[in-house]
């Protein structure tokens, strides 16, 4: 019997790993439900020349050179992930909704709501 809904809303960003928290829900008889909140336009940065970044979660910095070719494994690296992340979900049979954040709040909830088997 499962303990509950967890609805996880998430950027999924983190440098442990964001499937010891899906698994920890898993074991603990919950049913998690991921919405990954994602800015598509995080896949091509617009971002040329000397850069410093900085990470605002850890507060690292690094200086970095950026290239086309960078900007371009950058994007490669990035669907990948994405592409990782749903994966993980479905292997786990975690439904999973790929949110971003242009769409509209409302469509978004209508979305989730359908994928939940709450609306039909």
């Amino acid at each position: 019997m499962a303990s509950g809904l967890a609805v996880i809303l998430s950027d999924l960003y983190d440098p442990a790993g964001f499937e010891r928290g899906i698994n920890t829900l898993r074991y603990n008889k919950f049913e998690p439900f991921v919405v990954h909140i994602v800015d598509e336009h995080e896949a091509k940065p617009k971002l040329a020349g000397d850069v410093l970044l900085y990470d605002c979660e850890t507060g690292d910095e690094r200086e970095v050179t950026v290239t086309a070719k960078v900007l371009e494994k950058f994007e490669g690296v990035y669907r990948q992930y994405l592409d990782d992340i749903e994966r993980f979900c479905t292997s786990k049979q975690v439904p999973y909704i790929r949110a971003d954040v242009q769409q509209p709040f409302d469509e978004l909830i209508l979305r989730v709501f359908r994928r939940g088997g709450f609306l039909r």
